[in-house]
């Protein structure tokens, strides 16, 4: 267990003409362990005096970074020299090991971020000696799992140009690499028309643009040395349509030559796929941007390549990506998959916290849930879970504006069998499409019978949403709907 030195020195002395308000002394001060109890060796530290008024060095808070954070965890904490009451920051504090923990200057206060494994500390300097020190042991790593998730994005000028000084998107993810998760991110640069994949490291820093004083070109270039791969010349969309089969073709070859780049790399680790963006139901991806068909062949050659289904596909952001046509399509190639047949976010928290932005983070919590669980569904269980927390932090604006939220789990396989079934049943019974949104109610109403119904539960394995806080208007319960032209394609068989 760490152990905080020093955490606070009192030093009282009587106002003596040999003590200058500018003097120092040096003191002995004790080595206070986990246990409560004083360690043998003391540590010597100078301390300035002011007059007879006794100066104390604290963290505020007390614990500035946890015992054992998780990789990409991070927070702010000041540190501080208090005299008759009075505080002033202190500006000298270094972590002892930066490849493990980094610490970045904030006003008044200092960002950290763990980056590593390893042991860091944090120490606070005064007159050439170290007045107070914390330190942080970087959590174990449980197994030896790996994983690596495609985050897809859809970035256009009016969100941040090419050519830009940064802090945008690629803030994204906060944290891109620990022991047992890998990110990749593929950008669709739709005014730019090209497809971009990046590898970008922990040591990439996404508002270098401020924090060196960069151009925007000079960012930019900074940026660009991550890119792995890229695709350009990527049809333009006509004037009329916000999509064309030309550029879902496009998207489709340049995806599946990312997919082989990605399983020539990593063959042996779990692949995740992601997507940031709006989203609809209909089994089509990137905003609707990548056709049915044209998803249904990159999936299928990511998971030929693979050998093996993807670990998940994870639409938990994207509004209305828990149809019954995105499962049929995306849960042929995966083990889980994440969505919601709701309107996702469109909510703010309660208070602006930055910790419970960062608790509820489901980009960045990836590594601490990936590391600490055996099995990934128990991962993906806590990673619905996060979506839970997130609603209790925004209880009352959500419960102001009755807004209905919720997020599910579902399992792949049981899937596939619901499916098989649902299509026999429409088959049988040729029940009419219209005036449905929830797929279960739209079984219950055409009498699809208990099994029917049976086999539909197994398919959600966890789910978490906002009931609780206020009666729902209409009821969803977590399938919607597949299209009636979808249905008149053919897409079922």
């Amino acid at each position: 267990m760490s152990k905080i030195i020093a955490l606070i020195v009192l030093v009282s002395l009587f106002a003596s003409p040999a003590c200058s308000k500018d003097d120092s002394v040096e003191v002995v001060v004790p080595v206070v362990g986990s246990d409560g109890f004083v360690e043998d060796d003391p540590v010597e530290v100078v301390v300035p005096v002011v007059g007879s008024a006794e100066v104390r060095y604290e963290f505020d808070p007390p614990i500035p970074v946890p015992e054992q954070p998780y990789w990409g965890e991070s927070g702010y904490f000041s540190a501080l020299e208090i005299k008759d009451g009075t505080s002033e920051p202190i500006t000298e504090v270094t972590s002892t090991n930066p490849a493990v923990l980094k610490l970045w200057p904030a006003g008044s206060f200092w960002e950290w971020q763990l980056f590593g494994s390893g042991d860091a500390a944090i120490e606070v300097h005064r007159g050439g000696s170290v007045v107070l020190s914390h330190e942080v042991r970087s959590p174990p790593v449980t197994h030896d799992q790996h994983h690596v998730r495609l985050h897809a994005l859809l970035v256009n000028d009016d969100w941040a140009p090419f050519v830009h000084i940064g802090d945008g998107w690629e803030r994204n993810i906060s944290f891109r690499e620990s022991p047992n998760m890998k990110y990749f991110e593929a950008v669709v640069w739709s005014d730019e028309n090209a497809v971009h994949l990046y590898e970008f490291d922990n040591s990439f820093d996404p508002a270098a643009g401020h924090h060196q004083n960069m151009s925007a070109e000079e960012f930019t270039a900074y940026r660009e040395s991550y890119r792995v791969m890229a695709f350009p010349d990527m049809p333009r969309l006509p004037p009329d349509s916000p999509w064309s089969p030309e550029r879902s073709r496009f998207l489709r070859d340049a995806f599946k030559k990312i997919a082989s780049y990605l399983v020539s790399r990593y063959p042996d680790s779990e692949h995740h796929f992601s997507f940031h963006g709006h989203g609809a139901a209909g089994g089509r991806l990137l905003a609707w941007q990548m056709y049915y068909e044209d998803a249904d062949d990159f999936l299928a050659h990511w998971s030929n390549e693979l050998g093996r289904p993807l670990a998940a596909i994870d639409m938990g952001g994207p509004c209305n990506k828990g149809g019954y046509s995105d499962l049929n399509n995306f849960c042929q190639y995966a083990r889980y998959y994440i969505a919601s047949d709701l309107v996702q976010g469109g909510y703010g928290l309660d208070d602006d916290d930055i910790k419970k932005i960062f608790e509820t983070d489901a980009v960045l919590q990836y590594h601490r849930i990936l590391g600490e669980s055996k099995y990934l569904q128990e991962a993906l269980v806590k990673r619905i879970e996060l979506k839970r927390k997130d609603f209790e932090y925004s209880r009352r604006n959500l419960t102001k504006s009755k807004w209905q939220q919720a997020i599910y789990l579902y399992d792949c396989q049981e899937f596939q069998a619901f499916a098989e079934a649902f299509v026999a049943f429409i088959n049988r019974n040729n029940p009419p499409f219209e005036g449905h949104e929830d797929l279960l109610t739209f079984i219950e109403t055409h009498n699809g019978g208990s099994e029917l119904i049976d086999l539909f539960r197994k398919v959600i394995l966890h789910k978490v949403d906002n009931r609780d806080f206020f009666e729902w208007s209409h009821g969803r319960n977590g399938i919607s709907m597949p299209h009636r032209d979808w249905w008149a394609k053919g897409f079922w068989r």
